[in-house]
């Protein structure tokens, strides 16, 4: 073979490598074009649980309402089978020894300490009346005390304007609940000073006197406890096995609702939750008392139902469980635990707008 021969095989040779090189090449780049990455699917992401408040909504339907003087009480009975969790309540508690309350060692107007050397839980409800210490005191903020807790500070309000002395060094139950004006308030945080206010107005104007402006004495004057024992025994057949709540109707405005899970607890509190929506009935002239209430089950459902578009928001207690605070269409709390209410405190809002309301005039 020629030396020219052997270059041009050489040559031939060389373009082809260079040509198959070159192809391979061009084929991994379209293969880079072609080849899609791999799809990852993302799971839509689960859904919140619904609050037990809403939850329990849901299950409660208005019964039958019983009508006494100016006050009307709807029970609201659960359809599901409730469940009874064995909380027991303050006044069992103290009856029993169960619980310790004393003052602060620097003592506060605005906190007590609790401790439950029980093996129960313990259940202390906003608007709660203690009488004894420095001063009487009313809860502020719904409380669950687990077994053998040790001292925890919860927060009150002063129910005694006038009294601050050692006469009295151990506390014990009012057997009352405060007005749910109060209680409302309670919900809001009102200050102390407004608190002392709504106390002051509602002594006046029931014609109650008590020296150191005792708010305990409205219930334990005897004109007036004898027309509240009318009034919470006119009611007492509501509270039947399924009874978790009540709503309370003064005239045309509902004035407030308390819910539980468990019937037994609201049965064992039933008494003094009557008797705190009776203050309600003191002092109104015969033309009210025999004025009819124009509010049905219609109007109770929708109230409720606007737990659902307002706001609820997380809150601190001093105790076992979890608080929320609810605003917005309907205002107040709820205190839950193992995913069940052991309490609902609601009250009308005062962000409601006419456009939002089924019936305006329910909440004037």
């Amino acid at each position: 073979m020629t030396t020219t021969q052997k270059v041009f095989v050489a040559g031939l040779g060389l373009f082809c490598l260079i040509s198959v090189g070159f192809g391979a090449y061009l084929e991994d780049k379209s293969s880079d074009r072609t080849i899609e990455p791999p799809t990852v699917i993302v799971p839509p992401p689960r859904p919140r649980p619904q609050h037990p408040l809403r939850q329990l909504i849901q299950t409660v339907q208005p019964g039958a309402p019983i009508r006494y003087r100016n006050l009307t009480l709807f029970p609201l009975v659960r359809r599901a089978a409730p469940g009874n969790h064995g909380i027991r309540t303050m006044d069992e508690a103290l009856s029993h020894g169960w619980i310790t309350i004393s003052e602060h060692r620097n003592a506060s107007i605005g906190e007590l300490l609790v401790r439950n050397d029980s093996n129960h839980v313990i259940f202390l409800m906003a608007g709660e009346i203690l009488k004894g210490g420095k001063q009487n005191r009313i809860i502020k903020q719904d409380v669950l005390l687990s077994a053998h807790s040790d001292f925890i500070a919860i927060p009150v309000y002063c129910g005694e304007k006038e009294r601050w002395d050692t006469d009295h060094a151990t506390f014990k139950s009012g057997k009352t609940v405060a007005e749910p004006g109060l209680r409302r308030m309670a919900a809001g945080s009102e200050s102390q000073d407004a608190i002392w206010q709504k106390i002051d107005g509602r002594m006046s104007e029931t014609e109650v006197a008590s020296p150191t402006q005792n708010y305990q004495a409205l219930y334990e004057n005897r004109k007036t406890r004898r027309e509240l024992d009318a009034c919470v025994a006119r009611f007492r057949h509501l509270c039947g096995r399924r009874t978790v709540g009540l709503v309370a109707v003064t005239g045309h405005r509902i004035i407030g609702c308390d819910l539980f899970s468990d019937p037994e607890l609201l049965s064992r509190l039933w008494d003094k939750i009557c008797r705190s929506y009776a203050v309600n009935t003191l002092g109104h002239d015969e033309h009210q008392k025999r004025r009819h209430d124009d509010i049905d089950a219609r109007d109770i459902r929708h109230f409720l139902n606007n737990v659902f578009s307002s706001r609820l928001t997380h809150q601190n207690t001093p105790g076992s469980g979890e608080a929320t605070r609810i605003s917005g269409s309907v205002q107040g709390h709820a205190l839950t635990w193992r995913s069940d209410v052991v309490h609902a405190a609601l009250f009308p809002g005062i962000t409601i707008l006419r456009k939002e309301m089924h019936r305006p005039e329910l909440y004037r």
